[in-house]
C-alpha cells in the first residue's frame, strides 16, 4: 500500500492542499478580471474560486501516474482505491478550507472548498471522457465557460454557474456535491481503456 500511495503522489497532493490553504490566506478577496461575453465588460472572478483547480489538476496527475498494464493485473480493486483516493483528497481540501473559515481568517474559504468538490468531480468525469492525462480540461474549461457566459446584465449569475456563487448558496453546494458523486460513480464504472 505504501508503494501505491507513493505512485499516487500522496506527498504532492497534500502539498497542493496546503498550498491552497496558504494561497487563500494570502489572496484574501483579490479577483482576476475575466471578460464576460454576456455582461459586456469584465467580471471580477475571485482567486478563491480559481485556486481549487490546482487540487483537481493534482488529482488527475496522481491518478494517471501508475502503469496501466501493471495495475490491470493487480489483485487490489484499483478503481475503488483510486476513487476513494480522489474523494479523500477532495475531503482534505474541504477540511482545510473549513478550518480557515472556522478560524475566521478567510471569508471565501467555504466557496473554495465547495469548488474543490465540484472540480474534482469534473476531473473524475474527464478521466472517462477524455482520458487520465487530459482530465483537467473539464474543470478548467467549465470555469472559463462559467466566467464568460455565467453572468448576464441584471442577473447576479445564472443558476448553472455554481462556481461563481457565494458559499451561502445551497444550490451551488448541491451542484458541486452531485458532480463529485457522479464523477465517483463514473470512475467506479469506467472501462479499463484509460486505467
Amino acid at each position: 500500500m505504501t508503494l501505491w500511495l507513493r505512485v499516487r503522489r500522496v506527498h504532492a497532493c497534500v502539498a497542493v492542499v496546503c498550498a491552497l490553504a496558504v494561497s487563500l490566506l494570502l489572496t484574501g478577496n483579490l479577483a482576476l478580471p475575466i471578460p464576460s461575453l454576456r455582461f459586456g465588460s469584465t467580471l471580477a472572478l475571485p482567486f478563491a474560486f480559481l485556486l481549487p483547480l490546482a487540487v483537481a489538476i493534482i488529482v488527475a496527475y496522481a491518478l494517471g501516474a501508475g502503469d496501466p498494464r501493471a495495475e490491470a493485473v493487480a489483485c487490489r480493486p484499483m478503481r475503488l482505491l483510486d476513487t476513494a483516493y480522489a474523494l479523500a483528497v477532495a475531503a482534505l481540501a474541504l477540511g482545510a478550507c473549513g478550518l480557515l473559515w472556522v478560524a475566521d481568517v478567510s471569508a471565501p474559504a467555504p466557496a473554495a472548498g465547495r469548488n474543490t468538490l465540484g472540480y474534482v468531480g469534473l476531473t473524475l468525469l474527464g478521466r472517462r471522457l477524455v482520458g487520465p492525462h487530459a482530465a483537467p480540461i473539464l474543470p478548467v474549461g467549465f470555469v472559463l465557460l462559467t466566467a464568460m457566459f455565467g453572468v448576464r446584465p441584471g442577473v447576479e449569475r445564472d443558476w448553472w454557474a455554481w462556481p461563481l456563487a457565494d458559499a451561502s448558496d445551497s444550490l451551488s453546494w448541491l451542484f458541486a456535491g452531485a458532480l463529485l458523486l457522479l464523477g465517483a460513480a463514473v470512475s467506479l464504472l469506467r472501462s479499463d481503456a484509460y486505467s
